[in-house]
C-alpha cells in the first residue's frame, strides 16, 4: 500500500513536469525571435549626437578632440570641437551649438548656436533692405540701426547683416556666402565673437 502511494506520488510529479515542459515549449514557440538590427538602423557615428541629423549630414570623429561635420547634400564641411552639439532644427537644417539642448522649456538661451541653411541668391542690397524692413516693421522702436559688413574667412567671402538696438537678440548676425546657384546662410543666436570666428574659420566647401 505504501509502495502504491509512492508510485502515484512519482506519477503526479512526472505529470506536472510534463505539463510544464509542454507549456514552456509552446511559450518559446510563440515568443518573437530576437534579431540583430540591420545596418541601416544602426548608429555608426563615433560622436555623441543628441538628436537625428538632417539628410545628407554625417559626423566623423577625428580623434584629436575634434569632429568633422559633412553635409553632402549642400556640399560643405565644418570642423568643430568634440563638446559641440549637433541637431536638426525645426526647419530641417543643421544646428550647431555649444550647449546641450534643454529637455524642458528654457527662458532665453544658455549659449550660442548657429543654423546653417540654403536659400536663393540675393544681392547685398536686397539683404540690407530685408533687414531694414525687419528692423522697422517687426522689431520696431527697440531696433535702432542696420549694419552690413563684408568679411573673409578661410578664403571664403562672406556678407554679415545684423540689426542693433535695445531688444533681446540685438547684434545676432546672419552671415551669408554665394554659391553657383544659391546662398549658404548662417543664422547665429548670439554675437559672441569667439563662437562666430570659430565657425567661420572652420567652414569650407
Amino acid at each position: 500500500m505504501e509502495e502504491n502511494k509512492k508510485r502515484f506520488f512519482k506519477l503526479d510529479i512526472f505529470f506536472w513536469l510534463f505539463l510544464l515542459a509542454v507549456a514552456g515549449y509552446f511559450f518559446l514557440k510563440s515568443a518573437p525571435q530576437a534579431t540583430a538590427p540591420d545596418d541601416e538602423s544602426m548608429v555608426t557615428s563615433t560622436s555623441e549626437v543628441s538628436a537625428d541629423l538632417p539628410e545628407g549630414v554625417t559626423v566623423e570623429n577625428l580623434g584629436d578632440g575634434n569632429k568633422l561635420v559633412k553635409n553632402e547634400k549642400n556640399d560643405y564641411t565644418l570642423k568643430v570641437n568634440d563638446d559641440i552639439y549637433l541637431y536638426k532644427d525645426f526647419e530641417g537644417d543643421l544646428r550647431v551649438q555649444n550647449y546641450e539642448q534643454p529637455k524642458e522649456a528654457y527662458g532665453g538661451s544658455p549659449g550660442c548656436s548657429v543654423s546653417i541653411t540654403l536659400f536663393p541668391i540675393k544681392t547685398q542690397e536686397e539683404l540690407r533692405i530685408e533687414e531694414e524692413n525687419n528692423c522697422k516693421n517687426i522689431i520696431g522702436f527697440d531696433c535702432k540701426s542696420v549694419h552690413v559688413e563684408q568679411l573673409k574667412y578661410n578664403n571664403i567671402d562672406w556678407i554679415k547683416i545684423y540689426s542693433h538696438g535695445t531688444y533681446v537678440g540685438t547684434d545676432n548676425p546672419l552671415i551669408v556666402t554665394n554659391r553657383e546657384d544659391s546662398m549658404i546662410g548662417l543664422y547665429f543666436s548670439c554675437s559672441n565673437k569667439n563662437f562666430v570666428d570659430n565657425i567661420l574659420n572652420n567652414f569650407s566647401f
